[in-house]
């Protein structure tokens, strides 16, 4: 969550630095897989297993990235040298939004598994609280939304992005009113045509992939409530990936308070629906996710249509509205106080 949330903010402050801030975690992963598998495990001092050499591998990566970002966005907030120690609560502030994003769409995508691990889970090694039933088919279940991210590159990069720099250029350098109304129609219009391609290529490939689980698991009554939930899972994860592109555009647009709301709007949806959910049984298991995501598709797909057909206003608005908050006033109140 806390990884999530902080890549939103740094990536409107220094997108440069985010690949080789990821890959630097994943090079930890990876040598500390290495000294699991070439060195017998003799570098962790107290007993354990393998399960624990990886966890500690997997925590060392992230947290390797984690530092890697706070450290990046540190060096690029412009408050000025008085406050520098302060910086942090100024940044969080200014970014409130991306970070309210982050924590609502963290806690939709992990709020299940973790109400399952609380009511019905089990503990593996003394230290791993898992619903081996769940957590299997959530792994198999996301495994299936990779065309969504390629879809979504593939889609902002050849057809979406040349007319949005038309129409920021522009907005830039004195366009007309008319020039400018009409590049950002064609801009909704393409726009319109990508999430239809990315929802009509991914509701097929989840509808054909339920059907045969459906078909296969009617030959075995043995698999009949581990399919259910795989089949419920399956199309929240499908759902799940929607509101990730809808959050994903509104934030490429700099819709900050329609990612907030839609991540919002997600997250507590998941935890209420799963909470609700839970007297109805194990088969049953998913439902939160689905209904959870559907909500957020709602919320957030006439937010980012009509914040499309109106983005030259939003523009030219935004920067006559934006302003401290609460937060960063208490920080320059402190910061103050600290030099007198």
């Amino acid at each position: 969550m806390t990884l999530f949330s902080v890549n939103l903010v740094v990536s409107q402050v220094a997108s440069r630095q985010l690949p080789l801030l990821w890959l630097a975690g994943g090079m930890a992963v990876a040598i500390g897989v290495a000294l699991l598998c070439g060195a017998n495990q003799w570098w962790l001092p107290v007993q354990h297993g393998p399960m624990v050499t990886l966890l500690v591998s997997f925590i060392s990566g992230v947290m390797v990235t984690i530092g890697g970002l706070v450290s990046a966005l540190l060096r690029r907030v412009p408050i000025g040298r008085r406050a520098d120690q302060y910086a942090l609560l100024l940044a969080i502030d200014h970014n409130k939004r991306l970070l309210l994003a982050g924590v609502g769409y963290a806690l939709g995508l992990w709020s299940a598994n973790v109400i399952y691990w609380l009511v019905s889970g089990i503990s593996l090694s003394g230290l791993f609280q898992v619903n081996l039933m769940y957590d299997t088919s959530t792994f198999w279940a996301y495994l299936l939304i990779t065309p969504v991210y390629m879809l979504l590159f593939l889609a902002i990069e050849t057809r979406f992005h040349p007319y949005y720099r038309k129409l920021m250029s522009q907005i830039n350098n004195g366009g007309t009113l008319a020039a400018i109304n009409q590049s950002q129609a064609k801009l909704r219009s393409v726009l319109i045509q990508e999430l239809q391609r990315i929802v009509r290529t991914q509701g097929i490939l989840t509808i054909i992939v339920v059907t045969l689980i459906g078909i296969a698991s009617s030959q075995s009554l043995y698999f009949s409530l581990e399919t259910s939930v795989l089949q419920l899972v399956i199309v929240g994860a499908c759902l799940n990936s929607f509101v990730l592109v809808i959050m994903l555009m509104q934030l490429y647009l700099d819709d900050q308070r329609g990612a907030a709301a839609t991540g919002a709007v997600f997250g507590g949806s998941v935890i209420l629906a799963t909470l609700l959910g839970l007297p109805l049984g194990m088969s049953f298991y998913g439902l939160g996710l689905v209904i959870g995501a559907l909500l957020g598709v709602v919320a957030g797909l006439p937010r980012l249509l009509d914040y499309t057909e109106h983005l030259s206003e939003h523009l030219f608005l935004k920067a006559a509205t934006e302003r401290t908050g609460w937060l960063g006033s208490l920080a320059l109140a402190y910061a103050r106080r600290h030099q007198a």
